[in-house]
């Protein structure tokens, strides 16, 4: 089922664009406020509630991903899954899309509920990689990025799911990885804009990057203190 494409009516005046499910109304409460003070995770009238650290990735392969200003809200409903992320360490004025990046089997991660990278070819984990959301960093750096997907919806708009082995529905209780990825200057021209900020390799004449993500681990993983 493809969703529609929306300009989010949280942010007058800055592009935005989401690709949303039918349970909108919960991202945009989410979106309308500030962050909660929640634990790590936390149920909230049957839906579970959890919060993390954004991490910028290395600037070398193989380096460690360092904390940045910035943290995402996600809330899994009996539906399917939204988010809230708000980042203030980007380039001004830059086109950034984010990437719903799932493993919807983390128990058969290589490390069994911390999935990286390396389990994304791993076909066992049922890993997904599908659009969620793009908008253009205000001149501060500063953007704030929602998205919802109902459980069993995929995006069928071009390269808006990258890989086709890679193309794995949201399932209830997977890991979630909102991936940050740069897709340089914001474009002046409309339509080459739309498409930064809504497929996987739009604008970047390179090769766009990843800088950043935060990491929602599957509400079965062993408890831990924080959120990684």
């Amino acid at each position: 089922m493809e969703m529609p494409l929306h300009r989010h009516p949280c942010h007058q005046g800055v592009e935005i664009v989401t690709r949303t499910s039918s349970f909108m109304t919960a991202i945009i409460a989410a979106c309308a406020a500030a962050l909660p003070n929640l634990p790590a995770a936390a149920a909230d009238n049957g839906n579970m509630i959890s919060t993390s650290q954004v991490r910028a990735f290395p600037a070398e392969a193989g380096g460690p991903m360092t904390p940045v200003d910035g943290s995402s809200f996600l809330m899994r409903t009996s539906n399917g899954v939204a988010f809230s992320l708000d980042t203030r360490a980007l380039e001004p004025d830059v086109a950034y899309t984010a990437w719903w990046v799932v493993f919807n089997a983390p128990e058969q991660c290589a490390t069994p509920y911390a999935c990286g990278a390396v389990d994304l070819d791993n076909a066992a984990v049922e890993p997904g990689v599908l659009f969620a959301a793009g908008r253009v960093a205000d001149a501060f750096g500063q953007a704030r990025f929602v998205a919802s997907i109902d459980y069993g919806d995929v995006p069928n708009g071009e390269d808006q799911v990258p890989n086709p082995e890679r193309a794995h529905a949201i399932a209830a209780d997977a890991e979630i990885h909102i991936v940050v990825r740069d897709h340089g200057t914001a474009l002046n021209d409309a339509d080459a804009r739309e498409i930064q900020l809504a497929t996987f390799n739009g604008g970047c004449a390179e090769g766009c990057r990843n800088e950043q993500a935060s990491v929602h681990r599957s509400p079965l993983a062993p408890a831990t203190d924080s959120q990684s």
